[in-house]
């Protein structure tokens, strides 16, 4: 009875984890795709307008009042024409911060440090809109195939930490009905039957975590990098369940070779 109340845990810890995890990776979906549209529509409607107002509005009429970058958008745009929440000599800066922190990317800060200075100092930045502009697409192509790649493998890992429970349960059942309830009433077999399942389930949450990351440029390296890699501890942890499945076999084996040995000598 323990050995399918933990099996049952698992399951269910399992399948929390999972649905949290695609919650989650869908909302950075949501935002990166918010995120790199603003991006090119302000680019584009700045370079046509040469004004940031006119600009923004434009980029209202993208975005419903009801998106979260919509939202913002016309808050920026309202302290803009009005003035309200801001004041000092850096006007335009302290408005875009408003967009600035929701969004922790590295691309939309110093584009915003662009048109900043366009509008406060008059400085020609009209060739390096248009460059920013290439390397936005380019960037959002990258982060679309490393994401991809990134969903494979989180595929993986969570088909790893199943595929362990699945041997789990054969080990188990494969053995005599004799050994299997004596090994059932092993309080040293029932603890490392515990143990081994509360090291997947937490294999299982940093796989979980490490999978999702973000999709935004929030450091500087992935700010230069083309197309980054997947991360190390990952790939780790891909293996770790299946290791541990192979443990508990070999384990369930002495120990059923011990009984064998005790009932014999």
């Amino acid at each position: 009875m323990i050995k399918w109340m933990l099996g049952g845990m698992l399951v269910l810890f399992l399948m929390v984890i999972l649905y949290r995890c695609e919650k989650k990776r869908s909302k950075r979906k949501q935002e990166f795709c918010d995120l790199t549209v603003y991006m090119e529509q302000i680019i584009c409607s700045y370079k046509q307008n040469k004004m940031l107002v006119k600009a923004l509005e434009e980029c209202t009429i993208v975005f419903p009042a009801n998106n979260m970058i919509g939202e913002l958008l016309r808050n920026t745009l309202h302290m803009l024409k009005t003035g309200e929440g801001v004041d000092g000599n850096q006007f335009v800066s302290k408005a875009l911060k408003n967009i600035q922190n929701q969004y922790n990317s590295i691309r939309l800060q110093r584009l915003h440090q662009l048109i900043e200075r366009a509008e406060t100092e008059g400085t020609d930045v009209w060739e390096s809109l248009s460059a920013y502009l290439d390397d936005i697409r380019r960037w959002k192509m990258d982060m679309i195939i490393f994401q991809e790649r990134m969903e494979t493998m989180r595929l993986e890992c969570f088909f790893s930490s199943f595929w362990a429970y699945v041997l789990f349960c054969l080990s188990y059942k494969i053995m005599p009905r004799s050994l299997s309830e004596t090994l059932g009433e092993s309080v040293y077999y029932l603890c490392f039957m515990v143990v081994l399942c509360l090291i997947i389930a937490v294999v299982t949450m940093l796989m979980a975590k490490s999978a999702t990351g973000t999709w935004l440029d929030e450091t500087e390296s992935c700010f230069v990098s083309e197309l980054r890699e997947i991360p190390f501890n990952l790939q780790l942890y891909r293996s770790i369940p299946s290791v541990l499945a192979g443990l508990k076999i070999v384990t369930d084996m002495l120990f059923a070779l011990r009984l064998i040995m005790e009932k014999v000598w």
